[in-house]
């Protein structure tokens, strides 16, 4: 009897893809994978290393032009940095201009010196609870790593939630095309993954859809 009553319930859920047609089929997988969507991978910071790392995965048509903001709780950021990823699959990095300071040194100019106050010491850092960088030109064939540093001491503060940090994705107050932007979880890294792990998962979803109808009918 629970059998027959579990597999009710299967069929139920399967039935609306069991109906619909093949082309109706693929529309619908069409349209998971082609919405867009930016997955905000963030790293925690380690103990003794006042810095982390933020990396999107992104799918789907998207808008032109985004920002990544870094906020936090409190004055703890430094730093914003774009960065290469070593381990990653995607070695496509977007085209960034090389800050003014770095194009002069490479043509033979003097490097720039160091700012100092004026009692001959470098000048004192300063933290923000606000970090941005432009993502343009915006566009899910790049790879986007990026580097976040802290104060000393606040890699500590993060871990134990005392100061809360979060990566967020605006865009132009304009854009009517606009993507889903979402914390990573193991569902939707497979979803806006590789081909190959879209693949895999698809293959996984046929299969037990199959093993689901050979299922109900056993039980009849």
């Amino acid at each position: 009897m629970k059998y027959k009553l579990f597999g009710a319930g299967l069929l139920s859920v399967l039935a609306p893809i069991l109906v619909a047609s093949e082309a109706s089929f693929k529309s619908i997988v069409d349209d998971w994978f082609n919405t867009c969507l930016v997955i905000v991978d963030q790293s925690d910071p380690e103990a003794d290393k006042d810095h982390f790392r933020v990396q999107l995965y992104i799918q789907g048509d998207t808008p032109k032009e985004a920002t990544l903001w870094i906020s936090s709780s409190e004055a703890v950021l430094k730093t914003l940095e774009s960065v290469r990823d070593y381990e990653g699959s995607n070695r496509a990095t977007r085209p960034v201009a090389k800050p003014k300071e770095d194009a002069e040194q490479d043509e033979g100019g003097p490097a720039p010196a160091p700012a100092q106050d004026e009692g001959g010491s470098a000048p004192e850092p300063t933290f923000d609870t606000n970090l941005e960088a432009s993502l343009g030109p915006f566009n899910s064939t790049y790879n986007y790593t990026y580097r976040v540093t802290m104060k000393k001491g606040a890699a500590t503060r993060v871990l134990s939630d005392e100061v809360k940090v979060a990566a967020f994705i605006s865009f132009p107050e304009n854009e009517t095309e606009l993507c889903r932007v979402e914390e990573d979880t193991v569902f939707n890294k497979i979803v806006g993954g590789s081909d190959w792990g879209r693949f895999f998962f698809l293959a996984g979803l046929i299969v037990l859809i199959t093993a689901g109808v050979a299922f109900i009918r056993k039980q009849e």
